[in-house]
């Protein structure tokens, strides 16, 4: 057997994010290539951090196996409004001179002849679709169509597949979920023939501390999946990440990540992983994050996997265009600036007067409510107890005189509750004004 072919056989096989595995079958060489991030990577193969995310985010990841042998990738990956979100990324694998072995007839050892390189390219495209979300419970479903043109040394391949699936999450406390995650396919035909690849199920917990082991918010989670590949064997994973500072708010947090995957039939069958990541974030909520992750296989050496993000901030509507000047001769229009959210300095913060109670168990929000007299701009945002921005509530926008209202429903970035019985500040900014008021959520326990 070639060695190249037993190097893409391996390399092709590595998982993607629950819910969206990478192996397809032997119509393109053993399987359609994907990239998966260094976070998947280091924590056993399980995407516990990504099915939920919210925003938008540029990210780049590259997967370095040994000399010559490497992939890149390219994506981009936002919501549509609150229901729908969408992701694509366009891929490249690539091995320069990776020598040849040959066997006898009986399948021993015969030597090498010569070198080889190869190559592929592809993309795909993916959309989660929130079906359910009650609160405490949210399920969405799971597609993702998968395209590659792959050029081995005496063939070349194409082929493209479908896979569907389902996640759900739901609240078990106000700072504990429970995760849960199943998928199809992939469905597809490549090389000439149809195929269909594996069935993937996992579960997970996530869990939350806003004082954790050195004072500040902190957290974890873990999980376990299981793979039926179409050949017959049984694959699988588990891992665990443990987070220090709080993701969705300005600051650094840094990331530990564990695990293991087993892989029956490959050059190693029991696979540890470890990785590490760091996520910066100013108070716009622009961010970068570097992820980094190790995975030994055997004789082939290690992969090291390298995840460079930067997540975007909210987009800011546009102030509206200043009239166009009059023939004759009239008052000068000078366009109002646009404001931005400020900061609120400690003496503007509300008083125990400005409580709002709600409960979000009930499905309760917490409403602000604003008379606006005259053309502005409105927007709203969460604040922590410090003043820090935690979670955009309403985009600034411009409106007209009329009654408006800004809500929080009792949840922080990701989904993640809010620690119950704590005044959290509403910052809401309309008729040239800032306004502020405290809310708490309350339990029903």
């Amino acid at each position: 057997m070639r060695r190249l072919g037993l190097v893409l056989a391996l390399a092709l096989s590595v998982p993607d994010r629950p819910g969206w595995p990478a192996n397809v079958g032997t119509g393109f060489g053993e399987s359609l290539s994907v990239l998966t991030s260094a976070r998947q990577a280091g924590s056993g193969g399980l995407a516990l951090e990504d099915p939920w995310r919210e925003g938008s985010l540029i990210e780049t990841s590259t997967i370095l196996m040994s000399p010559g042998m490497r992939w890149f990738g390219l994506g981009y990956q936002g919501g549509v409004g609150e229901i729908l979100r969408l992701g694509g990324e366009a891929f490249l694998f690539s091995a320069v001179g990776v020598p040849r072995t040959i066997e006898n007839a009986d399948g021993s050892y015969r030597g090498e002849e010569g070198n080889a390189s190869a190559s592929e390219w592809g993309g795909r495209a993916v959309a989660q679709v929130m079906l359910v979300d009650t609160g405490p419970s949210r399920v969405a479903a799971v597609g993702r169509i998968n395209g590659i043109l792959q050029d081995l040394p005496d063939v070349s391949n194409s082929g493209a597949a479908a896979e569907v699936g389902v996640q759900a999450r739901h609240m078990l406390q106000p700072s504990e979920a429970l995760m849960v995650w199943g998928l199809a396919g992939p469905l597809g035909r490549g090389a000439g023939r149809s195929y269909t690849g594996q069935f993937v199920g996992g579960a997970g917990l996530l869990s939350v501390f806003p004082r954790g082991l050195f004072g500040g918010p902190e957290g974890f989670s873990a999980g376990a999946e299981g793979q039926v590949l179409r050949e017959g064997f049984m694959h699988g994973g588990m891992g665990a990440l443990y987070w220090f500072g709080y993701p969705g708010g300005a600051g650094v947090t840094f990331y530990l990540r564990s695990g293991f995957r087993y892989t029956p039939v490959s050059v190693q069958v029991v696979q540890p992983r470890v990785g590490l990541g760091l996520l910066w974030r100013r108070p716009s909520g622009l961010g970068l994050q570097f992820d980094y992750a190790m995975v030994p296989v055997g004789s082939l050496g290690v992969c090291h996997y390298g995840t460079l993000g930067i997540r975007l901030a909210p987009a800011r509507a546009k102030p509206p265009r200043p009239p166009a000047p009059k023939s004759e001769p009239g008052p000068e229009t000078i366009p109002a600036p646009v404001p931005h959210l400020p900061v609120p300095e400690p003496a503007m913060l509300p008083t125990e007067e400005d409580l709002v109670y709600f409960f979000p168990e009930r499905g309760e929000k917490a409403r602000i409510t604003i008379e606006v007299t005259t053309a502005s701009d409105f927007g709203a945002r969460l604040l922590d107890q410090e003043g820090k921005p935690l979670r955009i509530l309403v985009e600034l926008h411009r409106i007209g005189p009329g009654t408006y209202s800004a809500e929080w429903d009792g949840l922080l970035e990701h989904r993640i509750p809010a620690r119950y019985n704590m005044a959290y500040t509403i910052q809401v900014f309309a008729n040239g004004e800032t306004l502020y008021r405290k809310a708490v959520a309350k339990t029903l326990r």
